[in-house]
Parts: C-alpha cells; sequence; structure tokens
C-alpha cells in the first residue's frame, strides 16, 4: 500500500475516532486537540495503522512533543492518544 493510500486509511480513521469523542460529550476543542494529536502521530510514523501502532511509536511521539510544547500540552497528547487506544481495544 502507498504512503498516501495508508495516510488516506489513518485519516478516515480519525474521523471516525473524532465522531466517538463527540457522541462521549467532549467539547469541540478537546476533540480537535486529540485529534490533532492522534494525526501527528500518524504523521511521524509513516501512517503505521492505529492497530499497529507500538509502545515504541507512542513514546518516540511522547518524546518529540517533548521537545518542543509545554508539559501540559504534552499530558493532553497523552490523554488523547489513551482515548485513541481504548477505542482500538
Amino acid at each position: 500500500m502507498e504512503n498516501t493510500d495508508k495516510a488516506v486509511d489513518y485519516v478516515i480513521y480519525l474521523d471516525s475516532f473524532a465522531l466517538s469523542l463527540k457522541v462521549e460529550g467532549l467539547r469541540p476543542h478537546t476533540i480537535s486537540c486529540y485529534v490533532r494529536d492522534a494525526r501527528r502521530l500518524g504523521e511521524l510514523t509513516g501512517w503505521v495503522t492505529p492497530f499497529k501502532l507500538t509502545s515504541g511509536h507512542v513514546r518516540s511521539y511522547i518524546d518529540w512533543l517533548s521537545e518542543r510544547v509545554a508539559p501540559t500540552t504534552v499530558t493532553s497528547a497523552q490523554l488523547g492518544l489513551r482515548r485513541l487506544f481504548k477505542r482500538i481495544r
């Protein structure tokens, strides 16, 4: 599968993720942040499907993010990724 196809599949999954967060009653800003972080994770991993992401992928993303943003933003990203993985299970 081409990288472009992987990206499209990932974005389709993110749309579904965003909808599930909306159904759970999360605020639009929170949903936007959680989806943004999940998308960034996809970009950094070469669009590895969420079902095949490993703890190593997530650690690398959190390390990358920690070098660029405030600790509260990193914490928010971790919360969003937990929701993503909870949905996958």
